[in-house]
């Protein structure tokens, strides 16, 4: 199958080979009708928000206190599985007779499903982007360590171009010390938590939040860690699209399918740098590559 991906460099949405290069988002979007919606577009919502709860941390261990500073910068891949290629769509508009049908959602097939009608009628769903993963790139400054907390602070906001309009993100985390209060851990552990907003132009607002724990171990410049998070995402879309009764202006909610994650990682420590790579098992599979300046 061909494989298309979203890249949202630094969240500039730069598209690389995918169809939304030349149509954006709320194009796609403005051919569903307020029922067909939700379906359509939770792939991408359940992609995007699983990505942004990604990259919270980049090591475990957190020290009880003195001054940390850290720029650092995540690329996520998540992989879309089959399951999210298609939903089961309604015919609407008055079309005769009413019908179900499984056709592609927004990262299906470029190629809608079609259905007939009486008197030779014919209705047919628009087609998805055929992408089999999303990319994004995320900036963030994390500043420690009072009482062995650390906060993260994610945002940009940029002017992509007419079409997309533009692209903002805002995020806070907090992550807190947990083995500062046991004696002789034999690993580090820590837990927290982090709350993000995304906005695509005019037309989508998401927000998430996760929940998470994880347990690392260092070994000279080595670091091996795993973890479980709780999170959530949830999307609002305003847009108008054409229907039997001329424009019709819709708003519509939508939740992403994603709960609970595992993931497991592993980074190398050089003192003022860092990298770190992390894999995340949920509903939808992620990976993560990190690099840290400042320490």
């Amino acid at each position: 199958m061909k494989t298309r991906s979203f890249f949202y460099g630094m969240l500039l949405l730069a598209l690389s080979g995918s169809q939304l290069a030349a149509q954006n988002f709320e194009s796609f979007v403005q051919r569903f009708s307020g029922s067909n919606a939700p379906g359509y577009v939770e792939p991408l919502v359940t992609a995007v928000g699983m990505g942004l709860n990604s990259g919270m941390f980049g090591k475990v261990d957190i020290p009880a206190s003195g001054l940390s500073l850290q720029l650092r910068a995540n690329a996520m891949g998540i992989f879309l599985s089959e399951g999210k290629k298609s939903f089961t769509g309604s015919t609407d508009g008055g079309f005769n007779p009413a019908q179900e049908v499984e056709t592609p959602t927004v990262v299906g097939a470029s190629r809608g499903t079609s259905v007939s009608g009486t008197g030779g009628t014919e209705y047919t769903f628009p087609g998805g982007f055929d992408i089999d993963r999303v990319g994004l790139i995320v900036p963030s400054l994390t500043v420690g360590n009072l009482l062995g907390t650390q906060a993260t602070l994610r945002y940009v906001k940029v002017e992509i171009n007419e079409e997309i309009g533009s692209v903002s993100l805002f995020g806070l985390g907090l992550r807190h010390s947990i083995d500062q209060y046991l004696a002789n851990p034999a690993v580090n552990l820590s837990a927290g938590f982090g709350f993000q907003t995304f906005e695509i132009g005019d037309v989508v607002s998401t927000k998430q939040f996760v929940l998470h724990g994880e347990a690392g171990k260092s070994f000279g410049i080595l670091d091996l860690f795993g973890g479980l998070a709780y999170e959530s995402t949830s999307a609002d879309l305003e847009y108008k699209y054409s229907g039997d009764n001329g424009e019709e202006k819709v708003a519509v909610s939508v939740d992403g399918d994603n709960t609970f994650r595992f993931l497991v990682g592993a980074g190398l420590d050089l003192g003022f740098i860092g990298a770190t790579v992390d894999y995340h098992i949920g509903n939808l599979n992620i990976l993560n590559f990190g690099v840290r300046i400042g320490q």
